[in-house]
Parts: C-alpha cells; sequence; structure tokens
C-alpha cells in the first residue's frame, strides 16, 4: 500500500487486520441507475454541456466585431458610444436615473456581458422609443439634460436596422 493512501491515524490494530477499502469513481455516483434489487432510482448530475447563450453572446459581439465594414463599422461605433453614455450615467448617477425616469416614464433596460440578447433588448427599447414621435422628442431633450450628444436620423436609422 502506497503512503499517500495511509489513513491519517495508526495504532496497533490497524497494523493487526487490514480492512480492504473500495473506492468508487465520482462519475459512477453522478449518473442515475436503477438499482435491480431495490428498485430505487440513484441520481446523478446531468453530463456537462457548453452554454448556448455564452456561444451566441461570442458570436454576437466578438465575431461582429471583427467585421470592417468601414463606414457600418463606424456608424456602429458613433451610435453604441452614445447608447453607452447614456446607459452608463443612467447605472451610475441616481439624479440621471431620475432623470431617466422622469422623462421617459421608466428605466432603459442595459446591456449585460452575461447575457446575450441583452445588448438587443436594450437597442430594441430604445427602438421602441424612437418609433414614437413624442417619445423620440423626450429621448433627445433627455441626452440634451444628461451632456450626451444626440443621436442623428443615421443612428436612429442604424438602430431600427438592428432592432
Amino acid at each position: 500500500m502506497d503512503d499517500e493512501y495511509l489513513p491519517l491515524s495508526h495504532d496497533a490494530s490497524d497494523n493487526e487486520e487490514e480492512e480492504e477499502i473500495e473506492f468508487h469513481l465520482l462519475e459512477d455516483a453522478l449518473y442515475p441507475e436503477v438499482d435491480e434489487n431495490e428498485d430505487q432510482v440513484l441520481y446523478r448530475l446531468p453530463p456537462h454541456r457548453r452554454c448556448a447563450c455564452h456561444l451566441l453572446n461570442l458570436v454576437a459581439s466578438a465575431d461582429v466585431a471583427k467585421v470592417d465594414i468601414g463606414s457600418l463599422k463606424k456608424l456602429s461605433m458613433q451610435t453604441f458610444s452614445k447608447l453607452t453614455a447614456l446607459w452608463n450615467k443612467q447605472n451610475r448617477s441616481s439624479l440621471a436615473a431620475d432623470k431617466v425616469r422622469e422623462s421617459l416614464g421608466m428605466l432603459l433596460p442595459t446591456p449585460g456581458d452575461t447575457r446575450w440578447n441583452s445588448v438587443y433588448d436594450a437597442v430594441a427599447k430604445v427602438n421602441a422609443l424612437l418609433s414614437v414621435p413624442e417619445q423620440e422628442t423626450k429621448l433627445d431633450q433627455l441626452l440634451d439634460q444628461l451632456d450626451i450628444k444626440r443621436l442623428q436620423p443615421m443612428h436612429k436609422t442604424f438602430c431600427g436596422r438592428i432592432y
């Protein structure tokens, strides 16, 4: 028997009688089986699966960022820099959040790194605001109050195209 497998405590009785120790693989305990003798189901954790949401997030962010169509990339960067400034101000300042709630009647959903569709949901909400002329005016006034450059017509169109 190797030293690394010896029990922690030793006394004379341990040396005299060696018990046979059974080792079981953790894998065997984690998958469900039916014990034929007892008719019971033994539960196990399911096999590991890669997260589809994470893969979609990588495609939607990292891979799309590699697309280099000059004017489209520039327009995308300009639009998202303005939207990101709005989302950041709302999340970092309670005064800004109050102004957003006061102007629009709600807080805007903000993108998160862990949810692949969070950018889509956030831009979809902005696009919904832009589709109603009264709300579009309120959004423009809000951007002015928060010292963020307004979305130009081409930026607004871009939001509608990616939605």
